[in-house]
């Protein structure tokens, strides 16, 4: 599978000590440093490293997701360079673990090894580390996503394909001859997709479907927001274009769609002034909040003041020497959120950013719909103002046209949406989602020197009438 291995450009790889800490798993101080985390791994990671035929040349966490509740549960992303010394030959192999009580530790091992297994590229497809209570799963393993090993194998999808073509949305008469398997985003245990390029026997040559593969609970949730989004009047009146949707296949979790042209306006930012593109991606969102769906409430003010309380605790452990002003930050939102009136509610995206936005020569696409609820209209502006903003401080592009961009994209929405959204509700959802998003994110994979100028764009955000 490509991509699956090679480090993807712009990823976050943690220092040594970095890591933030966390009282509910201590161990995260020790695995930031790289040194001690190969030494133990090394013998951790089966036979052939225990001998010593595969050695751990470097080795770094790029991701850590720990939540807090009832049950504390702590996800990390992991990758390891390796040397095969017999053959002579380096490699990598990328690795998602999770932390655990020590109590329950080998009865969660034991039964995690009674599950189906891969081998992966080095090493034992499933590890115990009891010296820090985690459990190992080399990719492409992963305890809840049994999709992602079927990805992994490019003649099983191929088989696949052609035992059932219409879920792969190959019209009568197509023929599968080949198909090549691009893994796009992984989340342990939670979600990944993938880019399936599907060589045809004839005309047009070859089909692309993007599958997205959840945990066994949520596909089918993810399946059905789908197409009630794709057969909604807006949809079929062309004022919002979204992904086709082709099948699912319930036993691997994996919704089947339509690979849509173009390039996520995220990654043309500094190619070019993007404003008549913002502005379509606005009355896009504008038509999305018109469709009338029946989805769980979530996305309002409450919520985000709950996410506020959830996630602000880890930003303020994350910080130290920002918490001071993180602390006021967020004691000013909730004492604003009170001053906002209620809100109608409308099917919202419910991760509305410029990576989710297509741009193709023949106008803009909305794509992953699959977190869509009833909720604030605010949110989603709010949500994208966070993004653009934050592309601005990491010199994406500059603030004038990030600015730019933003009264283009507020601008159609208005033209778009049944009611017009104020200023100060998506003001106050923006200066949020820098908190409870963009700095959350900064905890979980990117760097933590970023506290400032993300506290200083959502203090800015609020002085605004």
């Amino acid at each position: 599978m490509r991509g699956a291995a090679g480090r993807r450009q712009g990823e976050a790889v943690y220092a040594a000590g970095a890591i933030p800490r966390d009282a509910a798993f201590p161990q995260l101080e020790q695995l930031g440093d790289p040194r001690q985390l190969a030494r133990v791994l090394q013998r951790r990671l089966g036979a052939r490293f225990a001998s010593g035929e595969l050695q751990i040349l470097d080795c770094s966490v790029s991701r850590v997701d720990s939540r807090r509740g009832r049950h504390p549960e702590c996800w990390l992303q992991l990758r390891a360079e390796i040397c095969d010394r017999p053959r002579r030959e380096r490699g990598e192999q990328r690795f998602s673990a999770q932390l655990l009580p020590p109590e329950g530790l080998l009865e969660r091992y034991e039964r995690a090894r009674r599950a189906a297994a891969v081998a992966p590229a080095y090493g034992d497809p499933i590890c115990l580390v009891p010296e820090w209570s985690m459990i190992l799963w080399a990719h492409p393993n992963d305890p809840a996503l049994a999709a992602l090993p079927w990805l992994a194998d490019p003649a099983r999808v191929l088989a696949a394909v052609r035992a059932a073509p219409a879920r792969f949305g190959l019209e009568a008469g197509e023929t599968a001859t080949s198909c090549e398997v691009e893994l796009c985003k992984y989340v342990p245990a939670r979600r990944c997709s993938a880019q399936l390029r599907i060589g045809l026997g004839g005309p047009p040559g070859e089909r692309r479907v993007h599958a997205k593969a959840f945990r066994a609970d949520a596909a089918g949730r993810a399946h059905g927001i789908a197409r009630g989004i794709a057969l909604s009047p807006e949809a079929r009146s062309g004022a919002l274009r979204v992904a086709r949707p082709f099948g699912l296949d319930p036993e691997l979790g994996i919704l089947f769609q339509e690979a849509l042209p173009g390039a996520p306006l995220s990654r043309l930012f500094s190619e070019r002034d993007l404003c008549a593109e913002a502005e379509q991606a606005g009355r896009a969102l504008g038509a999305l909040h018109r469709v009338e769906l029946a989805l769980p409430e979530r996305c309002g003010v409450s919520e985000q003041i709950a996410e506020l309380a959830a996630k602000g605790d880890r930003v303020l452990r994350s910080f130290p020497r920002a918490a001071s002003r993180i602390a006021a930050l967020r004691e000013r939102l909730v004492a604003q959120a009170d001053g906002l009136e209620p809100a109608p509610l409308v099917t919202v995206h419910g991760s509305f950013k410029p990576s989710h936005v297509m741009v193709a020569d023949s106008g803009v696409a909305l794509i992953d719909l699959d977190g869509a609820s009833r909720g604030d209209a605010a949110y989603d502006l709010g949500r994208f103002a966070a993004h653009l903003l934050d592309a601005s401080l990491a010199g994406s592009l500059d603030r004038a046209r990030a600015d730019a961009q933003l009264r283009a994209l507020l601008g159609g929405h208005a033209r778009s949406a049944e009611r017009p959204v104020p200023e100060r509700r998506w003001r106050w959802f923006a200066a949020s989602h820098l908190l409870t998003s963009q700095l959350y994110k900064a905890v979980k994979r990117i760097d933590l020197g970023r506290s400032a100028p993300l506290v200083a764009l959502a203090e800015e955000l609020l002085a605004c009438p």
